[in-house]
């Protein structure tokens, strides 16, 4: 079984893949699209998730997660696949020690961020994404790596972005 988030045929024809090794592994094809994609496969693999907890012994307890968790969940774009959303379940369990429920809390600020957004509709996306940097900034108490950590990007775009925006 292989897997890659390349066009295995865009690389062959660049020359970056081997076309002979393309015909030896391509014996059956299987496209499944990016998490961002199937966002509805989200409860399923959150539930599968949770069971493999309890089966590896991270908690004695089946954990559940709270309607607002869920939703900010369902209303993250996973830009780390399946992989990050695996990650971040794993992450609430061991935070939620002590307790049956996920709630919102347990999860990661970004994750947190992305539902605590009532953005208007009459703004750009320049105002935008300046309102979201200084949102990321509070909730993280002025530390420019977690900002940076949390919004994807590096420090010194997070810095050229607060320089530009005159945050």
């Amino acid at each position: 079984i292989v897997a890659t988030n390349k066009s295995v045929e865009q690389e062959m024809a660049a020359g970056r893949f081997r076309e002979d090794l393309y015909y030896r592994l391509s014996v059956i094809r299987i496209s499944l699209p990016p998490l961002r994609e199937r966002i509805e496969d989200v409860p399923m693999l959150v539930e599968h998730i949770l069971k493999q907890q309890v089966m590896g012994g991270a908690t004695r307890v089946q954990k559940e997660l709270s309607d607002g968790a869920m939703k900010a969940l369902m209303k993250y774009s996973w830009p780390g696949n399946v992989r990050e959303l695996e990650n971040v379940i794993k992450q609430a369990v061991l935070l939620s020690q002590g307790s049956r429920l996920i709630t919102k809390r347990y999860l990661p600020a970004r994750l947190r961020a992305a539902t605590n957004t009532h953005m208007k509709t009459d703004l750009s996306l320049r105002e935008i994404e300046r309102d979201h940097i200084e949102r990321v900034l509070k909730q993280v108490d002025g530390n420019k790596s977690a900002a940076a950590k949390t919004l994807g990007v590096s420090r010194a775009t997070l810095r050229n972005k607060m320089r530009d925006y005159g945050i």
